[in-house]
């Protein structure tokens, strides 16, 4: 069993794909002592602990779009196990699921004091995963849980998602309605606890950065923070001419919950844009996504012959 930490803290980003959660990972690492584990093979060194955590007790998950989560319960059992092993220097886990869970996520706070940083834009999505992180919490009073919500204009995060993965905005904007719905149920739980910025604000509103690191009571926070995180992606889906989506009322209504004016939410209609949406992610399924799988595995085979060539 792991020896509990006298110091030990946790900070969770929750927010959607595309939301700038990459950037403010690195932002509270690098400006304000966090850490963030290494071992993990999900890229951005997400954990996806919760959803995992939740497979493995049974709780309903939804099904997102182009993702394996939710994972099943003997996957999502060896990749929890795993990655505390590998993360933690081989801490003991126990037995049960629910204490794995529970001390697996202790642990990995005690391996990366003093401010263990995670983000997996899959929690946010799913309301077994926020209510297993507070039920968690509440059995580790020697571990200090903070959460940011992290909010992004959703014709950004759906452009984003678009032009990244193909995801069809007409689709993926009720899971961003729905995950943010989750937050503000969620902040009704936390209280204080839980901080909520706009990833706009950053670099619209100076200071955003400074005050969030201030409001997260990290132990280190330089001042040139507030420089880091710029506002170079923002709105390019008003100059694409070809992406002719348009948000579906109920999510505009939640977004401007958050603070966004109507006149940032609307796009015009782009009578093609159906047929084209259609066309190109056909063309992704055909031939950009078999190609870049040939990829990796090409680039797979060839690391593992320059390892046996090392080895020889």
């Amino acid at each position: 069993m792991v020896t509990p930490p006298s110091e030990s803290s946790c900070i969770i980003v929750l927010s959607t794909k595309s939301s700038g959660s990459s950037a403010l990972q690195e932002l509270i690492c690098n400006f304000g002592g966090g850490r963030h584990l290494q071992q993990t093979r999900h890229g951005e060194f997400e954990t996806l602990y919760w959803t995992k955590a939740a497979s493995v007790l049974g709780l309903p998950q939804v099904k997102l779009p182009d993702s394996e989560v939710p994972l099943p319960k003997v996957r999502a059992l060896h990749d929890l196990r795993t990655l505390i092993a590998e993360n933690t220097g081989g801490a003991n886990m126990p037995a049960d699921d629910e204490e794995l869970v529970v001390e697996g996520w202790r642990a990995l706070c005690l391996a990366h004091r003093p401010v263990f940083v995670e983000k997996s834009p899959h929690h946010l999505h799913q309301w077994s995963c926020l209510k297993l992180m507070t039920d968690v919490a509440h059995r580790l009073p020697d571990v200090d849980f903070r959460f940011v919500g992290l909010v992004r204009n959703p014709m950004d995060v759906l452009y984003s998602a678009w032009s990244r993965w193909r995801l069809a905005p007409e689709d993926f904007q009720h899971h961003w309605r729905q995950a943010y719905e989750n937050l503000q149920r969620f902040r009704d739980l936390m209280g204080e606890r839980l901080v909520v910025v706009r990833y706009e604000d950053f670099s619209a509103a100076r200071g955003t950065a400074s005050r969030l690191l201030k409001a997260l009571r990290l132990p280190e926070a330089r001042p040139d923070c507030d420089e880091y995180i710029h506002g170079a992606s923002r709105s390019r889906w008003k100059a694409d001419r070809r992406f002719g989506f348009q948000l579906d009322r109920s999510v505009i209504q939640v977004a401007t919950q958050y603070g966004y004016d109507e006149k940032q939410l609307i796009n015009r209609r782009r009578l093609a844009w159906p047929m084209r949406r259609v066309f190109m992610q056909a063309v992704d399924r055909c031939l950009t996504r078999p190609t870049a799988q040939a990829r990796r595995v090409l680039k797979n085979c060839v690391s593992k012959d320059l390892s046996k060539q090392t080895l020889d």
